[in-house]
């Protein structure tokens, strides 16, 4: 299988004032390279099969209906009346059809048509979206709530362009919207209609997939078979997770999860939500955590990660066990003081017919071993090019001034564009419950969370293993302690890959890392620091652990900015503050160093901030007076990081990039600097500064 280079450094930033036309506008961005399949080929592979002997006669029924006749007759675009009458119909023609296909061939149907696009679906969605009709799970009555809904219909009497680019809109919000506000799903449906032209959709955690338009009344053998497969579908081949129970605590809706590892099946409940980090994208990892117990023991709180991972990375809980293989009983005491101890995890199994198990997986247990041929394939007409973006899960974990948008690629990704990552579903469950740093409100926890966290990234250094997403979510205090976690892009540096045969981190070398954290060194893709000598010489440029350690030191920095010692009352209004405004000049601080995804480029004056000693003196003047003593820790940090990237200087054209120069750069300066730091900090309770008017 092919592989690909780690995390995409891509982020989605929320422009919280976007309409919810242009939220949808966006996701259409980027389908030109989006591509389609015969709609024979879409039902064969992505439907569940039905029976080919009773098809015939559903077939017959089919166009034998009053409701077919009509449609035959007198087509959608020569209707007098509205959209919504003209297609209701439609969903009666899909009911009757499923129940004499589900008599007929012994089976029992399972969804119900719905066409009332004036009703919202319950589910707490963030806009009022009100999709044309509904597939709701189970037979009348159900209620219209999204997590009820494993298909969804959009219609347009009319075939031209803006009808078309509308239901498009329409269509990939409501699917991407399912799938980032429902755990419980694995992949889901849809059906556009413009006219008499049908397109059938698809999406799992490896993107969408999207059939050729065809004429409906043309093809009634092949929506015979549509309405019967989807119709008589049982709620896993519908999109719906077997292995995850939703269930209500004191009305509150909670979740029952099974975890898969060699030891056997054990059941976790969930408390709440700590993080959705990508959910709003489909085609991505998908990452959910919660606090949870085991349903065994109620009393232990432990947290359990859910993820999409793509099929040939090493997973997070080996990852961890080969570290500490790694390590050894030397530094074992301090592993398992600032690395998470790993409870269980596992692939997702399922049930298949016949008692076996198989992974969870897009490629083989979603699509059957379907992939789109590449022969096969053809372009949809460009639309759109506008540059905006939308959180669309409802739960939202981080929505306070100054949350990271973590890993979240732009949604022009998750359509197929040629290339296919199968992903596996994994679940990981660590034994420890963290506050993340971004969340700590005391500066000596900070410290403390910094500290231990430059202690783990020291072991990592010290047997050839760097992290490559250290970030202000994956430093945790746990009871005072600091730990480094999110082991999953953790990998051998240059260093270790040289004969550690036995250590099989070495798929996904590629660039790592939270945009806002990245070293400058990353972000430009080559090395800054070494000799002029050798300028012509082109090394392969490889993360090294000079970047974990920089990128701890932006984790310093966006604490300061962000944060001010609680006692220090921001102006009322920022906008209207005068040019002397300290929390006014550090938020324009912060847009230069931490801006949205979407803000201009400003990678070069991040270089200079970090590089340029006057320039970190000048910029760094904005903060607080309570907090001259960690600006100088910030000022000596960097100057001890410059130093260390200066042995770039020593590198030969011979020997090349040579990271043992690197060594010890935690132990032997970042974890005393903090040491000291904590020892003399003077700074207690903290706020996030004001950036919005009242």
């Amino acid at each position: 299988m092919a592989q690909h280079s780690g995390t995409p450094t891509k982020v989605v930033q929320a422009m919280e004032h976007l309409t919810l036309d242009d939220r949808r506008t966006y996701l259409t961005d980027g389908i030109a390279e989006s591509r389609c399949i015969p709609p024979q080929e879409f039902v064969d592979n992505l439907l569940p099969k039905a029976n080919a002997r009773t098809l015939k006669k559903t077939q017959t029924y089919l166009e034998s209906h009053s409701v077919w006749k009509h449609f035959k007759a007198n087509p959608p675009h020569k209707s007098a009346v509205d959209e919504d009458r003209t297609f209701k119909p439609f969903t009666t023609l899909v009911n009757d059809v499923v129940a004499h296909y589900a008599k007929a061939a012994s089976v029992k149907a399972t969804v119900t048509a719905c066409c009332e696009p004036s009703k919202t679906p319950g589910g707490g969605a963030l806009h009022d979206t009100r999709p044309d009709g509904v597939l709701l799970l189970g037979l009348p009555p159900q209620p219209l709530h999204w997590d009820n809904i494993p298909l969804t219909f959009e219609f347009k009497k009319h075939l031209t362009k803006p009808h078309w680019e509308e239901n498009v809109k329409k269509m990939l919000w409501n699917m991407t919207h399912v799938m980032a506000n429902d755990c419980c799903r694995r992949h889901t449906f849809g059906i556009t209609i413009e006219n008499l032209h049908m397109r059938l959709w698809f999406c799992d955690r490896s993107g969408f997939v999207i059939s050729d338009s065809f004429d409906f009344i043309k093809s009634p053998s092949l929506v015979a078979q549509i309405f019967a497969s989807l119709g008589t579908a049982s709620s896993e081949q519908l999109g719906y997770d077997p292995t995850m129970t939703r269930v209500y605590v004191d009305g509150e809706e909670q979740f029952d999860i099974e975890v898969h590892s060699e030891t056997g099946t054990r059941t976790f409940r969930t408390v709440y939500q700590l993080s959705n980090t990508g959910a709003d994208r489909v085609r991505s990892r998908a990452t959910r955590v919660w606090v949870v117990y085991e349903k065994c023991n109620p009393s232990k709180l432990l947290v359990l990660k859910d993820v999409w991972i793509e099929d040939d990375r090493t997973r997070e809980g080996t990852i961890y066990e080969e570290v500490l293989e790694a390590i050894g009983p030397e530094d074992m005491d301090r592993a398992k003081a600032h690395f998470l101890t790993i409870i269980c995890h596992g692939d997702v199994m399922l049930k298949k017919p016949g008692g076996h198990q198989m992974a969870d997986n897009t490629k083989d247990s979603i699509r059957g071993g379907y992939v789109i041929p590449q022969s096969d394939s053809q372009a949809f007409p460009k639309l759109w090019r506008k540059f905006a973006s939308a959180p669309l899960t409802t739960h939202a974990v981080t929505t306070e001034i100054g949350s990271i948008p973590e890993l979240s690629p732009a949604i022009i990704g998750d359509l197929d564009t040629g290339k296919f990552y199968s992903r596996t579903h994994y679940r990981i469950v660590f034994g420890e419950v963290g506050i993340p740093v971004k969340d700590v409100t005391r500066m000596d926890q900070v410290l403390r969370a910094l500290e231990g966290a430059a202690n783990g990234l020291d072991i990592l250094d010290k047997h050839d293993f760097i992290h490559r997403d250290v970030s202000v979510t994956n430093i945790l205090l746990v009871d005072g302690v600091g730990k480094i976690s999110d082991f999953e892009f953790v990998h051998k540096t240059r260093l270790g890959a040289i004969g550690s045969a036995e250590v099989k981190l070495d798929g996904h070398p590629g660039r790592t890392g939270t945009r806002h954290f990245m070293a400058s060194e990353l972000r430009y893709n080559r090395y800054i620091y070494r000799s002029r000598r050798f300028k012509a010489i082109r090394w392969v440029f490889k993360q090294n652990t000079m970047h974990d350690a920089e990128a701890l030191w932006w984790v310093l920095i966006w604490i300061l900015a962000w944060k001010c010692p609680k006692g220090d009352h921001p102006q009322d209004d920022v906008d209207n503050a005068s040019k002397g405004s300290k929390d006014l000049r550090r938020y324009a601080l912060i847009m230069e160093l931490f801006p949205p995804a979407d803000h201009y480029n400003t990678v070069d004056k991040r270089h200079t901030f970090f590089d340029d000693p006057a320039e970190f003196e000048g910029r760094v003047a904005c903060l607080q007076p309570d907090y001259e003593k960690l600006v100088s820790l910030a000022g000596d940090l960097r100057d001890g990081l410059c130093e260390y990237y200066d042995r770039e200087q020593a590198w030969t054209a011979e020997a090349g990039p040579d990271e043992q120069v690197f060594k010890g750069i935690y132990g032997g300066m970042v974890v005393p600097k903090l040491r000291s730091a904590l020892e003399e900090n003077d700074v207690g309770e903290l706020r996030t500064i004001k950036t919005e008017t009242k």
